[in-house]
C-alpha cells in the first residue's frame, strides 16, 4: 500500500539519497581502511628487500670473485658496445671531433700526431665489436674499480634494510650456484624445499615461496654518478626465496589490525552496496512511475538543455572526485574539513545523479512515442549551443557586410592598441584574429552570394535551354523565370512519355532473342516424336533442346536482373574483398574457354595486395560477363590484356582484345541492353552482359567505359576503394 501511494518525486528523493548514502560508505571506508593501514603489504616489503640481502652477501669479502671475467654476460657487452650509439655513430663522432684539430694544427708533425690518435681511437672502438673478450676485460676493470671506490658506502647503505628484515623475518634463499643465504641456522645447511616449507608453516606467520624471483645487484642504490647502466648486469641472478613473518616481529600487531579491519570493510561495503540497490530500484520506480500533478521545480529541471546538462554533471563529477581525492591524499578523515570535503563531494554526487533521472525519464518517455532519430534530433535542435548558434547565424546573416567588415576592423584595431606588455603572443593573436575576421568575412560573403546564386537559377536554367528571359530583374522577373520552369517540367513529362516507345523496341529485341531458340525446341521436339529417326539422333536433338533452353533461361534471368537494377531493388552486402585474389579466380576458371578459342591471357599482376569495400558476389558477376564478353567476341588467335592496378583511393581495371567482327557503331552504344558486336545476332549472347556490369560498377558508385580504337576493344572500370 505505501509504494502504490509513492508518487514520482518521491521515488527519485529515494533513489538520490539511499545511492547518494550508499556512494559515500563505499568511499568513506575505502579511504580509512588507507589511512589504517597505509598502505603496507608485510610480504611485498621484505621481497623489496631481498635485492638488498643478496648484494650484501655477494660483498662479503670472500665474495668478490664473482666480479670476474665469466660473469660478464654477452648483453652486457653488447650494452657497452653501444653505450655512445652504433659502431658508425661512435666511429663518425670521433672523426668528426679530429677535423677542427687537424684543421687548427700548428705543423705537419702535429698533424701526424692528431692523426694516429684519432685512428688509435678508432682502432679500439672497432676492436670492442670485434673481440667479445676485450669488452669483458674493460667491464671487469670498470666493475672492480667502482667496487674499490664504494663498497663500503654501499655496505652501509644496505646494512640498514638487512637488519629490518633479520628482525621482522625468518628467510632461506637459495641461489643458482646452490648457495645459500639463510637467518635461519638450522636451515643453513638444508635442501630439502618439502623440509624448508614445513618450517616456515610451522614457524611463521605468512608464509611465503617465490620461485625464480629476479634479485639486482643494487649498485645503484649509493647514487654514483660514475656507474654505468651496463656494471654488474651479469651478476643479477633468479633466486628461490621461502620467507615467513616472526612471531615477535612488531608488524605482527600490523597483520592482526588488517584482518580486523577488512572485516569491517565487508560488512560496511556490504551496507554501502545494498543502500545503491535501494536506490537503484527507487529510480527504477521513478522512471517507471506517473508524473501525475505538474511539479514546477522538476519540469524547469527536464528543460535544462542536453549539452549544459552535460557540462553540469561532467564539472560536478570533477568536483566530487577531486574533493574526495583529496581527503584520501592527505588523510583528514577524522577532521572537520575532511568530513565537510567528504559531504560536500556526496552533496554534488547527488545532484548529479538526480539530473541525470530526470534527463533519463524525460528520454525514455521521448522514445516511447516517438522513433529515436526524431528524438534524438530534436534534443540536439534543442542545445544550448544550437539555440545560440541559430540566433547567431540569423542576426549574422541580416548584418550587412559594411557592419561586418568594421567590427573585424575594430577587433584588430583594439588588438594592437594592447600592446605586446598586456597581451601574450600578441602576435600569434593578432594573426589568429585576421584569419578569424578573413572567414567571417568570406562566409557573410558566401552566404550573400549563395542567395544571389538561388535568385539567378532560375534565369540561368531558362538560358541553358535557349528560353527566353523575364526583363524584369527585380522578384518580379524572378517569378515570371519560375514560372516559365512549370512551363518546362511540363514539357519533360511529355518527353518522358515519348520515352515509352523506347520500351517497344526493346519488346522487339527480348522477341527476337527468345524466338529463336523457341524455335529451335519446337523444331526439335517434333523431330523426337517422329519414329524415323535412330537414338542417337535423338539423342543429338535433347542436348540441342537443353542448351537452347538454358539460353532461354539465362536471357531471362538476365533481363530480371537488370530490371531489378533499374528499380532499386538490388542490396549490395559491401565487405573488404581482395581484388587480386578474384581476378586470378576469374582468369583461372576461363583459361580452358580461352585455350578452346585460340585465346591467350596477358594477365599483368600488381605487385601489392589490393583490397577494395565491395560486395564480392556482384564484382564476381561484372569479372565473368567482361570474360564471357571477351570469349565470345574476341578474334581467334590473338591476346586479351589485362591489368589491375590502383591510383590513389581508386581501383582500376583494364581490359584490351581485337574484336572478332566489324565495330561499326559508338562504342557507348556496346553498354546499351541487347547490343552486341555482332549486329546479325547469330552469337550466343544476350546483349545484356555489359549493361548489367556496367549497372553494378555504377551501383559501386563506380564507372565502366568503353573505347573502340579500330577494331581494338577497350574496356575500363574504376571502382572507388571505399576502405
Amino acid at each position: 500500500m505505501l509504494v502504490t501511494k509513492l508518487k514520482s518525486k518521491d521515488f527519485l528523493l529515494g533513489a538520490v539519497l539511499l545511492m547518494t548514502i550508499g556512494w559515500f560508505i563505499l568511499c568513506s571506508t575505502v579511504g580509512w581502511l588507507k589511512e589504517q593501514t597505509g598502505g603496507n603489504d608485510p610480504s611485498s616489503a621484505f621481497l623489496d628487500a631481498v635485492s638488498s640481502i643478496y648484494t650484501e652477501e655477494v660483498l662479503a669479502d670472500d665474495k668478490l670473485a664473482d666480479v670476474s671475467f665469466e660473469n660478464i654476460s654477452s648483453a652486457q657487452v653488447q650494452q657497452y658496445r653501444e653505450y655512445y650509439g652504433d659502431l658508425g655513430t661512435q666511429l663518425g663522432d670521433i672523426f668528426t671531433q679530429y677535423i677542427d684539430k687537424i684543421d687548427a694544427a700548428e705543423n705537419q708533425k702535429k698533424v701526424e700526431a692528431l692523426k694516429k690518435e684519432r685512428d688509435e681511437k678508432m682502432q679500439a672502438i672497432i676492436a670492442n665489436y670485434s673481440d667479445a673478450d676485450i669488452v669483458r676485460e674493460k667491464i671487469v676493470q670498470e666493475e672492480t674499480k667502482w667496487l674499490e671506490a664504494n663498497r663500503e658506502a654501499l655496505l652501509t647503505y644496505l646494512s640498514d634494510i638487512v637488519a629490518s628484515a633479520d628482525r621482522d623475518y625468518s628467510y632461506y634463499v637459495m641461489r643458482e650456484n646452490g648457495e645459500v643465504i639463510t637467518n635461519v641456522s638450522q636451515l643453513a645447511t638444508e635442501t630439502d624445499q618439502k623440509m624448508i616449507a614445513a618450517y616456515f608453516e610451522k614457524e611463521t606467520i605468512q608464509p611465503g615461496t617465490q620461485k625464480d624471483y629476479m634479485v639486482d645487484f643494487q649498485y645503484s642504490e649509493i647514487g654514483s654518478s660514475d656507474a654505468h647502466s651496463y656494471l654488474f648486469a651479469g651478476m643479477n641472478e633468479a633466486v628461490t626465496v621461502s620467507y615467513g613473518l616472526k612471531r615477535t616481529s612488531p608488524l605482527l600487531n600490523l597483520v592482526k589490525k588488517e584482518k580486523r579491519l577488512k572485516s569491517i570493510m565487508q560488512v560496511l561495503a556490504c551496507a554501502g552496496l545494498g543502500l545503491m540497490i535501494l536506490g537503484s530500484l527507487c529510480a527504477y520506480g521513478y522512471v517507471k512511475a506517473d508524473d501525475g500533478a505538474p511539479h514546477k521545480g522538476l519540469d524547469k529541471l527536464k528543460k535544462i538543455p542536453l549539452d549544459v546538462l552535460v557540462l553540469v554533471m561532467l564539472v560536478v563529477s570533477f568536483l566530487s572526485l577531486g574533493l574526495f581525492e583529496g581527503v584520501i591524499l592527505y588523510r583528514v578523515f577524522l577532521s572537520w574539513a575532511g568530513i565537510v570535503q567528504i559531504m560536500l563531494a556526496a552533496a554534488l554526487f547527488g545532484a548529479a545523479l538526480m539530473l541525470c533521472l530526470i534527463q533519463l525519464k524525460e528520454l525514455l518517455t521521448a522514445l516511447q512515442h516517438n522513433k529515436w532519430p526524431l528524438v534524438l534530433k530534436a534534443k540536439f535542435n534543442d542545445t544550448f549551443f544550437m539555440r545560440c548558434w541559430k540566433i547567431i547565424r540569423y542576426y549574422y546573416r541580416k548584418l550587412p557586410f559594411v557592419i561586418v567588415a568594421a567590427l573585424v576592423l575594430l577587433s584588430l584595431v583594439l588588438v594592437m592598441s594592447l600592446g605586446p606588455d598586456l597581451l601574450l603572443n600578441s602576435r600569434l593573436v593578432l594573426v589568429g584574429l585576421c584569419v578569424l575576421g578573413m572567414i567571417l568575412l568570406y562566409v557573410h560573403r558566401q552566404y550573400y552570394v549563395r542567395s544571389m546564386q538561388l535568385l539567378s537559377q532560375p534565369a540561368a536554367i531558362l538560358s541553358q535551354h535557349g528560353e527566353a528571359l523575364s526583363p524584369d530583374d527585380g522578384m518580379n522577373g524572378v517569378a515570371d523565370n519560375l514560372a516559365k520552369l512549370g512551363q518546362m517540367v511540363e514539357q519533360t513529362k511529355q518527353l518522358n512519355r515519348k520515352s515509352e516507345h523506347l520500351k517497344s523496341e526493346l519488346l522487339t529485341n527480348v522477341s527476337h532473342d527468345l524466338r529463336t531458340p523457341l524455335t529451335s525446341l519446337i523444331t526439335y521436339s517434333e523431330l523426337l516424336n517422329q519414329p524415323a529417326h535412330s537414338e542417337g539422333e535423338k539423342e543429338k536433338y535433347r542436348k540441342i533442346i537443353h542448351e537452347k533452353s538454358l539460353r532461354m533461361k539465362r536471357l531471362i534471368d538476365d533481363l530480371f536482373e537488370v530490371t531489378k537494377m533499374d528499380n532499386g531493388e538490388i542490396t549490395l552486402n559491401q565487405s573488404p574483398v581482395n581484388m587480386n585474389q578474384l581476378l586470378e579466380q576469374a582468369v583461372a576458371e576461363y583459361e580452358d574457354i580461352f585455350k578452346e578459342k585460340n585465346l591467350k591471357m596477358m594477365y599483368y599482376k600488381p605487385h601489392e595486395k589490393i583490397e577494395a569495400l565491395v560486395d564480392g558476389d556482384k564484382i564476381w558477376r561484372v569479372m565473368d560477363n567482361l570474360f564471357s564478353n571477351a570469349a565470345k567476341y574476341a578474334m581467334s588467335g590473338t591476346r586479351i590484356h589485362l591489368k589491375l592496378y590502383q591510383e590513389g583511393q581508386d581501383i582500376l581495371l583494364e581490359m584490351k582484345n581485337i574484336a572478332n567482327y566489324e565495330l561499326n557503331q559508338e562504342a557507348s552504344g556496346l553498354v546499351e541492353r541487347f547490343k552486341r558486336a555482332d549486329n546479325s545476332r547469330h552469337t550466343e549472347g544476350s546483349g545484356l552482359g555489359l549493361a548489367i556490369a556496367s549497372s553494378i560498377v555504377e551501383l559501386h558508385h563506380g564507372q565502366l567505359t568503353v573505347t573502340v580504337d579500330g577494331d581494338m576493344f577497350k574496356l575500363h572500370v574504376s571502382l572507388p576503394q571505399g576502405l
